[in-house]
Parts: structure tokens; sequence; C-alpha cells
């Protein structure tokens, strides 16, 4: 998982200034109470209404780096890159080791 973790933060760094817009947007649409993090529980619904109910929500321990409780922007931002980058972790539906 670490490095989805680096490979994400290396094709945010380096890309565009409209695909770095496009993954804040994706933060933003997921912090549905905009404290800047997102919980446990706005990931779940955010998986549920976009059509990802096939991703297991202990996924969110994964992507949690910190294990804090809660996924900031660079943390969501794996996911983010897992998404747009098809094939990046076929083994999503059980979570990324």
């Amino acid at each position: 998982m670490e490095e989805l973790h680096q490979a994400a933060l290396a094709y945010y760094n380096n890309g565009s200034q409209n695909l770095q817009l496009l993954a804040a947007n994706f933060f933003q649409s997921m912090d549905r109470n905009g404290d800047g993090r997102v919980s446990k529980s706005e990931f779940i619904t955010f998986l549920l209404q976009n059509g990802y109910g096939w991703i297991n929500p202990s996924f969110f321990n994964n992507l949690d780096r910190n294990r804090d409780g809660g996924l900031d922007f660079k943390e969501v931002l794996t996911f983010y890159y897992i998404i747009i980058r098809p094939g990046t972790c076929g083994a999503m539906v059980v979570g990324c080791a």
C-alpha cells in the first residue's frame, strides 16, 4: 500500500493544475461536513452514493496511514489515484494490502 501512496502523491504533484483541481474536488465531495477529514461514515456514504458499493468498507483502514480514524487529503488522494487508474488495485473488493 505504501507504494500506492507514493505513486498517488507523485501523480498529483506532477499533474496538471486541472488534475489537481479534480483531486481537490473529489476530496471535497467526500468531506461532507467540511472539517478537512473524511470519516469512515462519510467514506461509506460516498461509496454507496457513487456506485462504489462493491468496494469493501474496510478498505478505509488501509487508506488511513496514520490510523487516526479519518482520511486527510493525501490519504484520499491514494483512493482517487486508484479510482482514476484502472487496474491499480485489483484487490479493492477486499482491500489493498
